[in-house]
């Protein structure tokens, strides 16, 4: 076996637009997440984590650089991250940590704004052209690199495209148009993939762990299973909203819903129904259980002594999402609670005892320091005095 880092390998997820009030382990009445109330049991839950931003850019940003946006201004999707500020990623590089990231959103690594910048490897899942690492090397060598030069060529075509949409305030009001947002988002893997990136993560973790010389491992993982469009599969749609199928108005709906993505953005023009407002509800708890399933397999691989020993696990969120409270619906334009609010997990015996819930409210940009101080790393001079989460140890620090 290889010897045993003396940094710990990291694994930082991320489940995109997820509120920590739907969640079992933080009171939901559903039990929407068994497999990750199990994994709590094993680590430190904190209560009251808010984001520094109520979208993605932004948020994910302050998660990469421990500063807050009103700081590194990345807060549009025109913005590009200022490399005055050195990224979670890059520090770790710099220490001799390998960096990986495997990513669900297009805003991140497909949209040019530099958020991915210090992974050496950068695997999205989402975009018109998907670029998966080939974790079986099953193909034959010759097939291998024809593939890996055919998506290289096909994304230096469409992401230049795709950023224009991005950036043209024109263009991007065509995208939203319901008749084309049909297409893309099945042909454009809007949500990306969740299932083979998952199963890429455990692939990839697993020749990391094997290989000869052993560096610590920094994971980043996006996933955008609770991000609209929501259509989780039949058996979690059975199960939390079982009379969609025979309710002509909750179907009709759904369809019209998933298509308004400028609905997502601004406010309500009159109330939702009562079927709706039901509709909705019972579709966002589905995609949450939908992708707690999906978690089990990467949370039982983390779970192994041999993983779990050496590895610090962070489970968290960029923002929450509007969910017919206040008179808005998706993430944008206001910061109430249900946008703000969200799971913040941390297993890491050495920082993070198990069985530990923390009430205190803390920032989540302050993850980056905390990944820092697990790695014994300095901040060098991003996001303040460089202290990581508060938490039941004295060697932990809050700073909010």
């Amino acid at each position: 076996m290889p010897s045993k880092s003396t940094k710990p390998d990291i694994v930082f997820i991320v489940l995109d637009t997820h509120r920590a009030d739907r969640m079992s382990c933080y009171g939901y009445p559903r039990q929407t997440t068994p497999n990750i109330d199990k994994f709590a049991e094993s680590a430190t839950l904190f209560e009251r984590a808010i984001v520094p931003a109520q979208w993605t850019i932004p948020s994910h940003a302050s998660l990469f650089t421990g500063e807050y946006p009103t700081t590194h201004l990345t807060t549009q999707i025109t913005d590009r991250l200022s490399e005055d500020y050195a990224t979670l990623a890059e520090l770790l590089k710099r220490n001799g940590y390998a960096t990986v990231g495997f990513c669900n959103n297009p805003l991140l690594g497909v949209v040019e704004n530099d958020l991915d910048r210090g992974f050496e490897e950068f695997y999205n899942y989402g975009g018109a052209v998907p670029n998966p690492p080939d974790i079986s090397k099953s193909r034959p060598k010759l097939l291998g690199r024809l593939l890996e030069s055919y998506v290289r060529v096909m994304r230096r075509v469409t992401t230049p495209i795709q950023n224009q949409f991005a950036h043209n305030n024109f263009l991007l009001r065509i995208a939203l148009h319901p008749s084309i947002a049909a297409i893309w988002q099945r042909r454009g893997n809007f949500k990306g993939n969740t299932v083979r990136s998952l199963r890429d993560v455990m692939g990839y973790m697993r020749i990391a762990r094997n290989a000869e010389p052993r560096r610590p491992l920094f994971t980043f993982i996006n996933m955008m299973e609770t991000h609209l469009p929501y259509w989780p599969p039949q058996r979690f749609v059975r199960k939390f909203a079982p009379y969609f199928q025979h309710d002509r108005e909750a179907r009709d709906f759904m369809r019209f819903y998933n298509l308004q993505h400028y609905a997502w953005m601004v406010p309500l023009t009159e109330p939702l129904s009562e079927v709706a407002d039901r509709t909705l509800n019972d579709f966002y708890d589905a995609e949450v259980a939908y992708l707690d399933h999906l978690l089990g397999r990467l949370l039982n691989f983390l779970n192994d002594p041999e993983v779990r020993e050496n590895t610090m696990v962070i489970i968290t969120s960029d923002h929450g999402e509007g969910m017919n409270n206040h008179d808005f619906v998706g993430h944008s334009l206001v910061a109430y609670d249900d946008l703000l609010r969200v799971p913040l997990i941390v297993r890491y015996p050495r920082l993070y005892p198990a069985r530990v819930r923390v009430s205190t409210p803390i920032s989540t940009r302050r993850l980056f320091h905390s990944v820092l101080e697990a790695a014994a790393i300095s901040p060098n001079g991003n996001g303040g005095n460089g202290r990581g989460l508060q938490g039941p140890d004295d060697s932990l620090h809050l700073v909010y």
